[in-house]
C-alpha cells in the first residue's frame, strides 16, 4: 500500500511501475527521493488520492 506520507525513493522501492506515473506528473527521485508523496503532490497541485490510486494501478 502506498500512503502519502511514504518517500518517492520509497514508492519507487516498494512499487518501481510507479516511476512511469511519477514522470508524469514532473516528479522524480533527484536528490535521493527524501520529499514525501505528499509534498510532491502538493507542490505541483496534484490531487494526493487521484496519484495514489495511479501508482496502485501502475
Amino acid at each position: 500500500m502506498i500512503t502519502p506520507e511514504m518517500t518517492i525513493s520509497e514508492v519507487l522501492r516498494k512499487k518501481p511501475s510507479a516511476r512511469k506515473v511519477l514522470f508524469k506528473y514532473g516528479i522524480c527521485d533527484c536528490c535521493g527521493g527524501n520529499v514525501t508523496l505528499k509534498d510532491s503532490a502538493d507542490f505541483r497541485g496534484i490531487d494526493i488520492d487521484k496519484l495514489i490510486k495511479e501508482i496502485e494501478e501502475s
